[in-house]
């Protein structure tokens, strides 16, 4: 009885899927510049600078749907900074 219970619980979890495993939920690096509407080379800069979130399997870069969705955050903005007028001196 025992052991018919952990098969049936070991069958139930090879059936559910992970978020990440889950085709439709994951980008591939064309896709995500596609949709942030920018350049390619522009998203692997994103990525050397750490500033999008992204998982390295093996080779390939893939990003997660939910969160480039997400991104950017507010608190990852940079404030836009103002030129200071300075008066002409005559």
């Amino acid at each position: 009885m025992f052991r018919e219970e952990i098969r049936s619980v070991i069958h139930e979890m090879g059936q559910q899927k992970t978020n990440i495993d889950s085709e439709s939920d994951i980008m591939n690096i064309q896709e995500v510049a596609r949709k942030l509407n920018l350049a390619v080379p522009s998203i692997y800069g994103l990525v050397h600078r750490r500033q999008i979130p992204y998982i390295k399997r093996g080779k390939k870069l893939i990003f997660e749907k939910s969160q480039v969705n997400e991104w950017p955050k507010p608190e990852d903005k940079k404030p836009f900074l103002k030129p200071i007028n300075y008066p002409m001196f005559t």
